[in-house]
């Protein structure tokens, strides 16, 4: 799988450990003919690495970088420090789908750049809540995490085709409007539509609506006063059951669980 089709599909966490790191002299490691057992995020500060995959591939990350390298994946790293205190905070995690077999994302060495503070601040939390707070607050943070490395495209990005069937798709992730009837706004044949829509959001229209769904569910129940019953049937889900489940597998959490821990962390802030 790749990593940018990774929140669009169904998976579960069943690990998080996060450390963080300070490098007081250049390093040098190897996982090649070892491959990494688990997925790591790696947020660089005041330092960089560089990276040589088996296949040869030369790769430089740099500070206020991360980095993603999967299970599997085989290379060469050698960290180098730019200043004194320069440290890495790293978040290793498994995945696994509804059948407990392990979710593979291909490729080995993915660096992300420019991603802001929020993603810095992310990583810091997770750090402390590996040691001070709940196994289910770090699960939602390592998917703010991961949602910060592929935020949606701005819809300039998109091909102006598509634009009418995702103006809909945002402003109606409720309603379950067919295929034929989105290609139809963008007066196109279906088989074009689904062909330059997969291209777009390396998802197909129906996942793509199920995900924007999902978040704006994961919204109402951080910013409204509604019961989970409530949220399932304002989104137009057949059951609460069917959306809890839903929830679950997106978010590895259910939606009870979701509000009861955000509540508890935000109680009190403005």
């Amino acid at each position: 799988m790749d990593i940018k089709k990774l929140l669009l599909t169904d998976f579960n966490v069943r690990f998080i450990n996060a450390m963080k790191q300070f490098w007081l002299d250049e390093r040098h490691f190897s996982c090649i003919d070892n491959p990494k057992k688990n997925n790591l995020l790696l947020l660089l500060s005041d330092c960089s690495v560089s990276y040589c995959t088996k296949n040869g591939e030369k790769i430089t990350a740099r500070s206020g970088d991360v980095v993603f390298t999967p299970t599997g994946s085989e290379y060469t790293a050698t960290i180098t420090k730019n200043h004194p205190n320069g440290f890495t905070v790293g978040v290793n995690f498994e995945l696994f789908g509804d059948d407990f077999a392990p979710v593979i994302i291909d490729g080995t060495v993915n660096v992300f750049s420019g991603l802001g503070k929020n993603t810095e601040f992310l990583f810091n939390k997770i750090l402390l809540d590996s040691v001070m707070q709940t196994y289910l607050k770090k699960r939602i943070l390592l998917m703010e995490i991961l949602q910060a490395l592929y935020p949606p495209l701005p819809e300039k990005e998109a091909s102006p085709i598509l634009l009418p069937a995702l103006n809909y798709l945002s402003a109606n992730p409720d309603k379950a409007t067919s295929i034929p009837d989105l290609a139809k706004m963008c007066n196109v044949s279906e088989v074009y539509f689904r062909k330059k829509f997969r291209q777009f959001a390396n998802a197909s229209p129906i996942e793509y609506r199920n995900a924007l769904r999902l978040e704006k569910a994961k919204n109402m129940l951080e910013n409204e006063q509604l019961s989970v019953q409530e949220i399932s049937d304002a989104l137009g889900y057949s059951t609460v059951s069917h959306f809890i489940q839903q929830f679950k597998k997106r978010y590895s959490v259910s939606p009870f669980a979701y509000k009861k821990d955000y509540n508890a962390n935000n109680k009190g802030q403005l």
